[in-house]
């Protein structure tokens, strides 16, 4: 089977049932509609379920990255995964804005009378989009969980970029593995402290657009490329117009489950079934034999990272779909599964696809440019041509 082919023979019924709805509504890869479907549940689930496998912590967090052309309908099954969430962060935000009026009238009163301030209200915040490093860190020492819901998300790759260099992208790593955040301001500002930060992403870009990030060396070297999931289909075309429409029990019912969620103060502390913790020992076991097999650090990293995401993808199915607080064989195995998905897409930031026409000398810079090429003579023996082939080809470079 192709390995690239978006895995659904384990996966739960509902994601199925309406994964499969959403696609053919829109028109688009099931890939889209099932992963944001997962990120909705992770986000609603944010830090009120934790599994602990004795030796690791994990919470339902993802990187998701969605690649696919303009036009294609990438978009719409996140607006679906993310609809129940952002229409309750909508009376979120009136409710705020309602208390911040209402406090600025006593804090008004309090200073005329003498009297102390009032205290000031809190926003409860699951989403943000277009916000700078401080503030988005700033929302994480306020709230428990924050996801970055960003329908393009060009604009914010570029800004990892921009900032590189005032210590952003380490705190961004920082979160992907909960580790504590801790800024402190050139101003009178309170410092910005976040304990156990919990940042989540997702959003949309075009191939083209994601390959140019992927071909910086400083995307690849800091780590950030393989902590994300990318949702990477073969080839997405555009649809023709369907008149097709959402079912409307499947809707119901996943609003449902968002807000009951979203309601629940704690779901608890999940810990693998039996059968669970063998799947997950032999996927951890093959992901070292990959890692030992190769020397390209992208690579090891990138199948490092999925002992890692298998756990938390395999703690969100059981959430929605296994019984008491103990993570299934099912569970485990689909976590599996999507895992083996997200390896291929991985891959494929690692050695993106040539364009079309080129000339072997253009080959050999353009891989020397996106993945290193360290022996020549390797390279060229490899390839069954000249040392010198290559080295000249590559010598352009340095001119």
């Amino acid at each position: 089977m192709n390995k690239l082919v978006f895995p659904i023979k384990n996966a739960p019924k509902f994601l199925t049932d309406f994964g499969s709805n959403i696609a053919e509504v829109y028109g688009v890869p099931i890939d889209f509609a099932i992963v944001s479907l997962i990120s909705g549940f992770a986000t609603a689930i944010g830090n009120k379920a934790i599994l602990k496998t004795g030796k690791y912590t994990n919470y339902p967090q993802f990187w998701f990255v969605i690649v696919a052309p303009s036009g294609t309908g990438k978009s719409e099954p996140l607006a679906v995964g993310y609809k129940p969430i952002t229409e309750l962060e909508t009376a979120e935000f009136e409710r705020y804005s309602d208390g911040m009026a209402e406090w600025k009238k006593q804090c008004f009163y309090a200073n005329k009378n003498g009297d102390p301030k009032p205290e000031k209200p809190m926003q409860k915040r699951l989403t943000c989009n277009d916000t700078t490093p401080e503030a988005l860190f700033g929302l994480l020492s306020e709230n428990p969980a924050i996801t970055i819901y960003r329908d393009e998300l060009a604009g914010f790759f570029n800004d990892i970029g921009r900032y590189n260099k005032s210590g952003e992208v380490a705190h961004y790593l920082s979160s992907f593995d909960n580790r504590p955040i801790s800024i402190d301001r050139k101003s009178n500002d309170i410092p910005i402290y976040a304990k156990q930060p919990i940042l989540s992403m997702i959003g949309t870009v075009q191939p083209e657009i994601m390959q140019k990030i992927a071909g910086s060396n400083s995307m690849r070297e800091n780590g950030f490329l393989q902590r994300c999931l990318f949702v990477y289909p073969e080839s997405v075309r555009c649809s023709e117009y369907s008149k097709k429409e959402l079912d409307r029990n499947l809707a119901y019912r996943y609003h449902n489950d968002i807000e009951l969620l979203l309601k629940m103060n704690n779901i608890g502390d999940y810990r693998l079934s039996e059968s669970a913790s063998g799947w997950y020992i032999e996927f951890f076991n093959e992901m070292a034999s990959e890692a030992n097999r190769t020397d390209n650090d992208y690579l090891k990293a990138l199948y490092s990272k999925m002992n890692i995401h298998v756990l938390r993808l395999a703690l969100v199915l059981s959430a929605i779909s296994d019984s008491g607080n103990v993570v299934s064989e099912g569970s485990m195995t689909y976590a599996i599964d999507l895992c083996g998905y997200f390896i291929e897409t991985g891959k494929k930031m690692y050695a993106p696809p040539p364009p079309p026409n080129l000339t072997s000398g253009q080959l050999y810079r353009m891989l020397h440019q996106t993945v290193g090429i360290k022996n020549i003579t390797k390279f060229a023996e490899g390839l069954g041509i000249s040392q010198q082939t290559v080295s000249k080809a590559l010598s352009v470079l340095k001119t």
